[in-house]
């Protein structure tokens, strides 16, 4: 899908960092671990069916969907985490931080 926003981070940035997680049936935090001093992320679905995205009490019926090759972007540092759930078989998701 086309990238829809692209944002400037006037702080400095010092690293990124590319993780793969496996979205399951229970919430599942993306990512596991945050890049320390994260600024910000971006969630791409590489599955074949809708993630639901929200806090660690996410369900399907609560999140926001991010359909097959959707991506979503957050403004969020390393303490804000970020869950995903998945309604049939474990989803492919992932993750891209910048510090």
């Amino acid at each position: 899908s086309p990238l829809r926003e692209v944002r400037l981070n006037p702080s400095a940035n010092t690293a990124t960092l590319a993780t793969a997680v496996t979205v399951t049936g229970s919430a599942t935090k993306l990512p596991t671990t945050p890049l320390a001093n994260r600024k910000s992320l971006l969630v791409t679905n590489a599955g074949t069916a809708t993630v639901y995205l929200g806090d660690s009490a996410v369900t399907t019926a609560t999140g926001t969907p991010l359909e097959p090759g959707e991506k979503a972007g957050f403004d969020a540092g390393p303490l804000v985490d970020l869950y995903g759930i998945r309604a049939s078989v474990n989803q492919d998701v992932r993750v891209l931080e910048f510090a």
